[in-house]
């Protein structure tokens, strides 16, 4: 079984499992439980992530784990441009308005 380790903050590992039904909990570990049975424990002092729980739960648990992009992308609000739409046409502002 491959040694599984995170070196990201814990809202970056708990951003991976976003897409899962569950429970976190946190300790001396960070815990996830999905509802249908698999558990992920993760310790960030050593980054050491496991996996346990029912099949086929914990497959798909490491499976998200696993082909995770190295960093989760994080999505931000982008404000509304301070440029005058109306008066800037192919590229130039039109100073006859």
């Amino acid at each position: 079984m491959p040694k599984h380790v995170f070196r990201g903050s814990a809202d970056d590992f708990q951003i991976m499992f976003r897409n899962v039904r569950g429970k976190w909990s946190n300790g001396s570990s960070v815990s996830f439980r999905a509802v249908d049975g698999g558990i992920v424990n993760w310790w960030p002092s050593t980054g050491t992530v496991n996996f346990q729980g029912k099949e086929p739960s914990r497959s798909r648990l490491e499976a998200v784990f696993t082909n995770a992009p190295e960093k989760p992308v994080k999505v931000s609000v982008v404000k509304k441009p301070s440029v005058d739409l109306d008066k800037f046409i192919a590229g130039h502002f039109d100073t006859s308005v």
